[in-house]
Parts: structure tokens; sequence; C-alpha cells
């Protein structure tokens, strides 16, 4: 197997940037106020409420793929 080099990589490192913030916006959500039945996402996401406090910061989605409810505060 030969030696794989930054040349040999098939895709411009904007559209690699543009690829890791798309896959990454996908993953982790914030904004403010309960994501719950407000924002859409796949289970396993993560979404950081900006104006939160204690057990109202973090959620990660649990349930409910695809669907705007199923989010539970950590």
């Amino acid at each position: 197997m030969s030696e794989v080099t930054p040349f040999d990589i098939p895709f411009s490192r904007d559209d690699w940037s543009s690829k890791v913030k798309d896959a990454l916006d996908a993953r982790f959500k914030h904004g403010t106020g309960s994501p719950e039945g407000v924002v859409t996402a796949d289970i396993g996401c993560q979404y950081i409420n900006l104006s939160g406090g204690a057990m109202t910061t973090l959620y990660v989605k649990t349930s409910n793929n695809g669907l705007a409810t199923g989010w539970t505060a950590k």
C-alpha cells in the first residue's frame, strides 16, 4: 500500500471545511430555550441552550429519530 499525501485528496480545502462544518452542524446544535418540540435532529445529537441554567443547558436527543421531540436535559 502506498502512502497517501495531501495531493491525493480529491477535493479542495474549502470543500473539506464545508463538509466538516455540515457534519458538525448536523450533530451539534445551539439556540436559546429548550429544543423540545422545536429542533429536529437524530438520536445522539447534542443541543446547547445558550440561555440555560442548572439542568437546562445541555440536551441530548434520546428518542424520536428525525423529529423535534425526544430531547433529554443532562
